[in-house]
């Protein structure tokens, strides 16, 4: 029997900076590298439940969020899709940014700032119908879970609810 893992929460395109300090207030240092990653606690937990799934037996991993129309946003989608996520309900909110982390780490001490941008994930309130679908679990069917991060918007409505 399939096991679905659903898993709502943020898609974030992480900017990060590695220097020996953070600058202070008005100065500008020389930082030594830089890297992106994929990232948000949501995109993080869904691919490691796909990266799960040969352990487990099958485990769907099903990403619900929000990424906007652009670059980054479709990078973000494409991870998950080659991570094995199903991304159906991943929506793209046109003219707004995916979110962004700025991700500021000192090296020698490993001590990182880190600035979120939210963007689309601004935008994830999923419907009553959407939330009807997503936690009206059949009762006998005890291999469906929800995962939140109590990050996004909407949180509040599902304790609520």
């Amino acid at each position: 029997m399939s096991k679905t893992v659903t898993i709502i929460g943020s898609l974030n395109y992480d900017l990060v900076t590695f220097t020996k300090k953070v600058p202070k207030a008005g100065e500008t240092i020389q930082a030594n590298s830089f890297e992106t990653h994929m990232g948000g606690k949501g995109l993080n937990e869904a691919v490691a439940v796909a990266r799960l799934s040969p352990l487990l037996g099958h485990v769907q991993s099903r990403m619900i969020g929000c990424v906007g129309a652009d670059d980054f946003g479709k990078s973000l989608k494409q991870c998950l899709v080659d991570s094995g996520v199903d991304v159906s309900n991943v929506k793209t909110i046109e003219g707004e940014s995916s979110g962004v982390a700025t991700i500021l780490v000192e090296e020698e001490s490993g001590e990182n700032r880190i600035l979120i941008t939210a963007g689309a994930n601004g935008h994830l309130k999923p419907s009553d119908e959407e939330y009807k679908s997503i936690f009206e679990l059949d009762k006998e069917d005890k291999n469906e879970y929800v995962v939140l991060q109590n990050e996004y918007p909407d949180t509040e409505r599902v304790f609520r609810g």
